[in-house]
Formats: C-alpha cells, sequence, structure tokens
C-alpha cells in the first residue's frame, strides 16, 4: 500500500513499508512489524494495535468520533511497554499538529473548489433523467434515486453509505453525506454526445457505467 494512501500518521512513524492484510494495516516501527486498524461510528472511536513479536496489544475505545488522540496513545503506550521507552515523546502535541495541518489543508482546498464554481447555470436534464445504477467492477455499485425532490446517492446493499446531492454547476453535484465524517466531494454525470442522456458518473476520481436507469 502506497504511504499516500495509508493513515496520515506515517509522516511521523516513518515506516520503510506500509501494507494492508487480512484485515489489517501494517507497517514497520521501531524494527517490529505493527498490525492496527480504527474503528469509527457516531460518538465513537476505537483503535486496536499489535506487536506480535513483542506479544503485545493494546485496544482504545473513545466517546468522540474521529478523535485522532487514539493514534497518540497507541504510540505512547507500544514505546513505553514493547520498548522500554520512557523518554516523554509528546505524541498527542505530534498529532494534533499533523491533524490540525491537514484540517487547515482541506480548508484551503475546499474555497480553490468554491472560486471555480460556475454560477448561474442549471443541470441539462431533469433530475429523474439522472436516477439509475451505476457500476464498475472494483468499485461496485451506486444507486442513484429521487426524494423528496433531490436527488439521494447510495453505495452497497443493507446498512448503505448515502448522501444527498445538491446542484454545484452544469451536471456537477455535491455530495452532503448523512455520516458527517464522510466530508463532502462532487459527482459528475456524463451525457451521451449522440443521445443525450447519462451514461456514466464520475466520482472520486472513478468512473461508474451506467447499468439500469430507474423505473
Amino acid at each position: 500500500m502506497p504511504p499516500g494512501q495509508f493513515y496520515p500518521t506515517v509522516s511521523l512513524t516513518k515506516p520503510h513499508w506500509t501494507t494492508y492484510g487480512l484485515g489489517w494495516f501494517q507497517h514497520d516501527y521501531r524494527g517490529e512489524m505493527v498490525n492496527f486498524h480504527t474503528g469509527s461510528l457516531a460518538g465513537r472511536t476505537a483503535i486496536i494495535g499489535l506487536i506480535p513479536d513483542k506479544k503485545m496489544g493494546i485496544y482504545i475505545f473513545g466517546n468522540v468520533d474521529h478523535a485522532e488522540v487514539r493514534h497518540a496513545l497507541m504510540y505512547k503506550a507500544f514505546d513505553m511497554f514493547a520498548f522500554g521507552d520512557g523518554s516523554g515523546r509528546d505524541w498527542s502535541k505530534e498529532m494534533k499538529t499533523l491533524y490540525d495541518g491537514l484540517d487547515a489543508q482541506g480548508k484551503r482546498q475546499a474555497a480553490a473548489q468554491q472560486a471555480r464554481r460556475k454560477s448561474d447555470t442549471k443541470p441539462s436534464l431533469a433530475l429523474t433523467a439522472y436516477a439509475g445504477k451505476y457500476a464498475d467492477p472494483f468499485y461496485g455499485e451506486i444507486e442513484i434515486t429521487v426524494t423528496d425532490g433531490k436527488l439521494r446517492l447510495s453505495i452497497g446493499k443493507g446498512e448503505t453509505r448515502s448522501a444527498d446531492l445538491e446542484h454545484w454547476h452544469h451536471d456537477t453535484f455535491r455530495t452532503v453525506w448523512h455520516r458527517r465524517w464522510l466530508g463532502e466531494g462532487l459527482v459528475s454525470f456524463q451525457l451521451n454526445s449522440v443521445s443525450g442522456e447519462v451514461e456514466a458518473i464520475t466520482i472520486g476520481g472513478a468512473q461508474l457505467r451506467r447499468v439500469a436507469r430507474a423505473n
């Protein structure tokens, strides 16, 4: 797994390798292999970390979702109990600086995106024309419906990830996820140059082809 697709914490832990296997994020830390994974729900946060060769494991549970102090606590525990290092590295301060920087970067990117928005535009088609199922062999299936006069996007079956789509400009819509920690993004609809109908969507850099129109 390329470091750029791993947790931002790699800028502090500086691993030589990063992988993902059998449900675990993995990397080297102080010469040992670390397996870990996080979990977040509304109002809940967790992380579990294992250093198998040190016979050490730690589980941290919190009552604020996406509170990244969980990473700071995990590495502090590794230092103290797996490596006997009580030198006092301030992981909490370093992690806060890291995530504050990422938050500021995100705000700058959002401002730049807002500046590129074209005002006084409208969708090319009626909302019902965008509804349907879109799929890709790797990313799976996305369904778009019209609910209460607005487009709604859903990913997966059962417990889905869903978002309202608000018109951004032209045939591009902003995703407002119902799980707010997923943030916001853009979904663009591509129209067939001959028929004028929607044939694909682009979301998160991936293109999904239309496989069925909504009834």
